[in-house]
């Protein structure tokens, strides 16, 4: 039962980002898209929600959740891949801002949803 929720979960959350990645797909900041940290975001948001000691959640709904889902959401090697392109297309200063948007915002994305629940 364990591989199926994770297994379900991963299905979903690859499917939401590929839904996502279209959707804001035509979003820009200097030039580059903004779609991988949009969803990168969002999955941080939902990793700390359920970092909460408040909530009591199950041991399926975590492994459906943060395995499953947010861990196909969430998109770090799609980040590395684009902040390569950034910086050979478009300029080493503007890659670096998105490496640094990318980090502060998940960070404190997660821990907004932490404290708040």
């Amino acid at each position: 039962m364990t591989y199926f929720l994770i297994f379900i979960g991963g299905g979903l959350g690859a499917g939401s980002r590929f839904f996502l990645s279209n959707l804001f797909g035509n979003f820009s900041i200097f030039g580059f898209g903004i779609s991988t940290l949009i969803v990168n975001i969002i999955g941080c948001f939902f990793i700390g929600f359920f970092m909460t000691e408040n909530l009591d959640f199950t041991k399926s709904l975590q492994l459906f959740f943060v395995i499953g889902f947010l861990g196909s959401f969430t998109t770090f090697s799609t980040f590395t891949k684009e902040a390569i392109l950034f910086y050979e297309q478009i300029g080493v200063f503007e890659s670096l801002i998105y490496i640094f948007m990318t980090f502060i915002f998940c960070l404190i994305s997660t821990y907004i949803s932490y404290r708040l629940f």
